[in-house]
């Protein structure tokens, strides 16, 4: 049995193949921090010692690699519903983005490749595993001065449920990716409580103090740690889902009050390349989700109950973080 640390690879891409997301980048009161910055791996990511038997992954770092360290950074609000005020650059509106969803493949070719990982841990589609922990790189801002409001950040995991499978064949995205199938899994979600809708989940919520927003890494990122190493082995041929999402301490006027007026976190987002979809490799299901405003509210249609999958919706890719044993 293999131990599995991962940086939940929450990799999105924002685009127009959707029609009911709503794309709002660049907000006004958006960190400078995340325009156009690099992450320095070596510093912000858990690098797992060369060995037999432990490997932290990330998809998103995995993809930078690939790239060369040119993938850049963005951040976006995460918050449960829209009725607190975000200014973006066309006015001010809710957060549009509510939940985040990701499923690990460590059978990835990308995570196999010696050149992009040396050394490391490799997996099959018959190997098992456990997950040790999980860690999420983020941003987590305090405007709110009692420092008896505690934050959560609610974290769900799942392992070996029969995720179903979708696929896109004929156009349109399939095109875009260069291929003729896109595969990915299915990921069901409940709007009535924002949460990952499997049986048999696990769920962790991390506190988020006025402490935990005063610790940060040299660049002023925050990162939240927590262990798993009560989920059950991974078998084979089984797949990693999780989700994540926040849950504010305080309470707000509906579209009056602004999140610049309260405590806030911000989900750290790579863009892949510019104007470019994402590279895709059939039945690799590393793929990230987002619940985006009408999938909140139940009005998406067919989208009803699901997370939303990255690769439809190409630009932006998410960084969460995960280790195996």
């Amino acid at each position: 049995m293999k131990r599995l640390i991962t940086l939940l690879a929450i990799i999105f891409f924002t685009g127009t193949v959707f029609s009911q997301i709503a794309v709002k980048q660049n907000e006004k009161d958006l960190p400078q921090k995340f325009i156009n910055s690099k992450i320095n791996k070596t510093a912000h990511f858990k690098k797992s010692i060369a060995a037999t038997n432990t490997r932290w992954y990330n998809f998103g770092e995995t993809m930078n690699t690939f790239y060369q360290n040119t993938s850049v950074l963005y951040g976006n609000n995460l918050f449960p519903d829209t009725t607190i005020l975000v200014h973006y650059t066309s006015g001010y509106s809710g957060p549009w983005i509510h939940a985040l969803g990701d499923v690990l493949d460590v059978k990835s070719g990308f995570f196999n490749d010696v050149s992009l990982h040396p050394g490391e841990l490799a997996m099959s589609k018959l190997s098992t595993y456990t997950i040790d922990s999980i860690g999420i790189l983020c941003y987590y801002e305090r405007h709110l001065t009692d420092p008896n409001i505690v934050d959560t950040l609610r974290i769900e995991v799942s392992v070996n449920y029969s995720l179903p499978i979708s696929y896109f064949v004929g156009s349109g995205i399939n095109t875009n990716l260069g291929t003729d199938t896109v595969f990915l899994h299915r990921v069901s979600y409940a709007y009535l409580t924002n949460t990952l809708n499997i049986a048999g989940k696990k769920v962790y919520k991390f506190p988020l103090t006025a402490q935990f927003a005063a610790d940060t890494l040299d660049n002023g990122f925050n990162y939240v740690e927590i262990s798993t190493a009560d989920l059950p082995t991974v078998l084979a041929g089984k797949y990693v889902a999780t989700a994540v999402s926040f849950i504010p301490g305080y309470t707000w006027i509906p579209n009056i009050d602004t999140l610049t007026q309260k405590n806030r976190f911000f989900f750290v987002s790579y863009k892949e390349q510019d104007a470019m979809f994402p590279i895709y490799t059939k039945k690799d299901y590393n793929i990230s989700y987002i619940v985006p405003q009408d999938v909140r509210y139940n009005s998406a249609g067919s989208w009803n109950g699901l997370f939303i999958p990255s690769l439809p919706i190409w630009e932006l890719q998410q960084i969460t973080d995960m280790n195996i044993i």
